[in-house]
């Protein structure tokens, strides 16, 4: 294998959603995999549709998925520019060679009139594609569009012939180019469009092979087309699976919501690394032992010619089963840096953070990350250890508005009255037992009664966190403000 040489070339459109991210990785692992190097590049041709803002969060998001690159716009690198909006010069280059070899001809034909003729052979049950009319146009008959002001596209002329593609992930892919029609590859405007432009930066920046969604295969054949007519040898291509929603829709930048962009999951508070893992393993054949990877292992254990060809489903449950593990397994003090801007944006008062606050704070988080799949779920459970009242909603005050939850609270408070020392590990099973033998009430009606009252919520931590972290003075106080509550006499 010659060098390995991948590139990820968004476009600055709008945010990467999980499939965008997913092809970037493949790629970037790729090439680690093979010792290879990465390339980014932003293909920003379309002016109308271009955010310049995009390319910093594109950026952004690429480095907190924890991938770098090798050549890049931030960067640099021998094969520069890597914008397509600064490499002008190039393309007029090819343009001019497709002009001088009578490779390409002036297409008149309006957006309406090729959309209608497209819907005729829909009606007909035939495949659309362009009927190549304008190809044979004699000048005079130019010369009448011209004189209309009507700026032409210019389309590559294809001939028939069966293209043969040995995509990497697909194997023996075959198109007859019969099918295809002439194509566009110069705009009204006289700027490249896709299709040409992208080949021309894959030739010259050495790109050796393609990894790229399974929605451009159709594209590889009109590719090919191009690499030859311009003398270039086709890389070799590598089509990955779709990802889309559990309703089999595509995962759009126009209309995904943010919960599945990188920055959405970024917002919510998902571990990178979780992120990453799921993205590499999602519709592959993963072995249970080998779910949870870190990215040296990842690169070990990829190989691009195992990777599944179904499209496969973003499972929202699946990702939250990853972001929960890396949250439980990661460094406690890592996961409680990164949990504090959540907590204060929520309005928890969690103090200035001395050492003591501190050490509070990281006992919290030990025990409210066994809950959890994504930081910004922190602050719902943190709240309860940093806020002096706890709101009930109606819902739990009518389900503790009964003999049997008033006796389990009037016990428990007068046996905290009792107490010398407060519950610890050790004693809370022995707290527990003096209360059961003093109601006789135990289980889901017993320990529902304090989670209730303590939280105002049906779950979270477990119960003896609850109360070793909350203290003997504001267990007290809680169930003191619910028996003086005058609904519960």
């Amino acid at each position: 294998m010659n060098k390995v040489r991948v590139r990820f070339a968004p476009s600055p459109t709008g945010f990467i959603h999980v499939g965008n991210a997913r092809t970037a990785l493949i790629n970037y692992i790729f090439a680690k995999k093979n010792g290879g190097e990465f390339i980014l590049r932003i293909e920003d041709t379309d002016k109308e549709r271009n955010i310049e803002e995009s390319i910093e969060q594109i950026i952004s998001d690429l480095y907190w998925l924890k991938i770098d690159w090798d050549e890049g716009p931030n960067k640099g690198g021998q094969f520069g520019p890597y914008r397509q909006s600064l490499r002008t010069k190039y393309y007029m280059d090819h343009i001019n060679k497709l002009m001088d070899n009578a490779m390409v001809y002036p297409c008149y034909c309006t957006a309406q009139e090729l959309e209608l003729r497209r819907q005729e052979a829909l009606v007909k049950g035939v495949p659309p594609r362009y009927d190549n009319r304008c190809r044979d146009l004699t000048a005079s008959e130019r010369l009448v569009f011209e004189n209309q002001g009507i700026k032409p596209v210019y389309r590559f002329k294809v001939e028939p012939e069966i293209i043969v593609v040995n995509d990497i992930i697909k194997g023996e892919v075959k198109f007859d180019t019969s099918l295809m029609g002439d194509f566009v590859v110069i705009r009204s405007d006289y700027t490249p469009t896709f299709h040409l432009a992208v080949c021309v930066d894959d030739a010259m920046m050495e790109i050796s092979h393609v990894i790229r969604g399974d929605d451009h295969l159709s594209n590889t054949p009109r590719h090919v087309l191009l690499f030859k007519a311009f003398g270039y040898t086709p890389p070799e291509f590598a089509h990955i699976s779709l990802i889309k929603g559990k309703d089999n829709q595509n995962l759009s930048k126009r209309d995904l919501n943010e919960y599945f962009s990188i920055s959405g999951l970024r917002k919510n508070g998902y571990i990178p690394e979780s992120v990453i893992n799921y993205l590499v393993t999602i519709g592959a054949s993963v072995e249970e032992d080998k779910e949870i990877m870190n990215m040296e292992e990842i690169i070990k254990n990829f190989e691009l010619d195992k990777m599944g060809t179904s499209i496969a489903t973003f499972d929202v449950d699946k990702l939250n089963w990853y972001g929960g593990n890396y949250i439980r397994s990661e460094e406690l003090s890592r996961i409680t840096e990164l949990t504090i801007p959540y907590l204060k944006e929520a309005g928890l008062e969690i103090g200035n953070l001395d050492e003591q606050e501190y050490s509070y704070l990281l006992d919290v988080v030990d025990v409210i990350r066994k809950n959890v799949s994504h930081l910004s779920q922190m602050a719902e459970y943190a709240g309860i250890f940093f806020k002096d009242e706890i709101e009930l909603s109606g819902d739990i005050l009518q389900s503790l508005n009964s003999e049997r939850c008033k006796k389990v609270l009037y016990a428990v408070f007068d046996e905290i009255n009792r107490m010398q020392d407060w519950i610890t590990r050790d004693t809370f099973r022995e707290f527990c037992d003096k209360i059961f033998a003093k109601t006789s009430i135990k289980g889901r009606d017993f320990y529902h009664t304090l989670r209730w009252v303590l939280t105002g919520k049906d779950c979270g931590p477990e119960l003896i966190d609850i109360f070793i972290l909350l203290g003997k003075d504001k267990v007290k106080s809680r169930i003191k403000d619910v028996l003086a509550d005058e609904r519960f006499r």
